[in-house]
């Protein structure tokens, strides 16, 4: 269900979702209100909330600060393997590296 980012909008998709008699949801909330909280506790289909971590709801959780830590590491990793490969040709074979760029 598309919400358009809207509360109310993932409200009422819980609402319809549990009547639709789904064996589960897995909720991508915009952000977990007192609203979503209490819906959740009424409708009798289990819930998961993706991408946010809350202490009365079972949530997956990452750490956007660690995994953007991760990628960055891993970017600069493939740029330094990158130039060390380029400097090896063009000391071994002494050929410039814009014949690779075609």
């Amino acid at each position: 269900n598309y919400t358009g980012l809207k509360i109310d909008g993932e409200i009422s998709a819980l609402k319809t979702l549990s009547r639709s008699k789904v064996d589960g949801i897995v909720l991508m909330a915009t952000h977990i209100t007192e609203a979503h909280i209490e819906v959740i506790e009424k409708i009798d289909v289990p819930v998961i909330i993706v991408g946010q971590e809350h202490d009365r709801l079972y949530s997956i959780y990452h750490d956007d600060y660690e995994a953007g830590y991760k990628i960055g590491v891993l970017i600069g990793e493939m740029y330094i393997s990158l130039a060390l490969v380029k400097k090896i040709l063009q000391l071994v074979f002494n050929v410039s590296w814009e014949l690779f760029k075609r």
